[in-house]
């Protein structure tokens, strides 16, 4: 993790608990817009963060930058699980709590040349 991260994480009261996620990581380029007064950050992160450590990092930069925020991250690797982790949750806000809709949560996913697939039983 190179300084600059670390004053990041730091400046932002990340949970230390979690700058183990963050190894090998750095902080690629801050793009401030001037007019709008927005910040985007683009990390470049080892591994695909668990969801619940993400959440925490983009509401901690969204809370030190007062919402004027946007986030990218590129990801040298990735698992499965982890990702499953985010498509369940977009399905959880999408769905609205509709019921027809939880037929696809914790599907397992086909990952292909960056593609993920969510496979279905039916013609929905």
């Amino acid at each position: 993790m190179t300084e600059k991260f670390i004053e990041l994480l730091n400046q932002i009261g990340i949970n230390e608990d979690y700058l183990e996620y963050f190894k090998d990581s750095y902080v690629e380029k801050i793009i401030i817009d001037k007019n709008t007064k927005r910040f985007h950050f683009i990390f470049n992160i080892n591994n695909l963060l668990p969801k619940k450590i993400y959440d925490d990092l983009l509401t901690s930069l969204k809370d030190s930058f007062h919402n004027k925020i946007k986030l990218t991250i590129n990801y040298n690797n990735y698992e499965n699980n982890i990702i499953s982790e985010y498509i369940n949750d977009i399905i959880k806000k999408y769905a609205k709590d509709e019921i027809r809709y939880n037929i696809f949560i914790d599907r397992e996913l086909v990952i292909k040349d960056n593609s993920i697939t969510l496979p279905v039983y039916n013609k929905i």
